[in-house]
């Protein structure tokens, strides 16, 4: 997603989608700027069926918040970070992973039970 604008939404899966057991989806993110040395993700759940934005009547925060760190600043604004869900579980798992730095190593993983309830 090469979005700069602040509180974007983006949808890992549809409102009403049904996913089997492991299914996944990964999405790349780069940093915002250049010098940056970590990445913050909070997660939102949402009852409407395309939000573009974090806030609204129909979007839930989360209590979750998802930080990505890496100790050196060599690639700027090139590091790529591979944000991967895993949905069909008793909970939802994510994982953070450098694609080109830190040997492609998983940074950060989290499982959670999301708090949104939307009909």
């Amino acid at each position: 997603m090469a979005v700069k604008c602040k509180n974007r939404f983006d949808v890992f899966v549809q409102r009403g989608m049904q996913v089997d057991t492991d299914y996944s989806v990964s999405k790349n993110y780069v940093p915002t700027y250049a010098k940056q040395t970590s990445m913050s993700i909070t997660l939102f759940s949402s009852g409407d069926d395309a939000p573009r934005y974090t806030e609204g009547e129909n979007v839930c925060k989360e209590e979750i918040t998802f930080v990505v760190r890496w100790p050196d600043q060599d690639l700027d604004r090139e590091r790529q970070v591979r944000m991967t869900m895993y949905f069909g579980r008793s909970t939802v798992e994510l994982k953070a992973h450098g694609v080109n730095f830190g040997e492609n190593k998983v940074h950060e993983m989290l499982c959670m039970r999301l708090n949104g309830d939307f009909e």
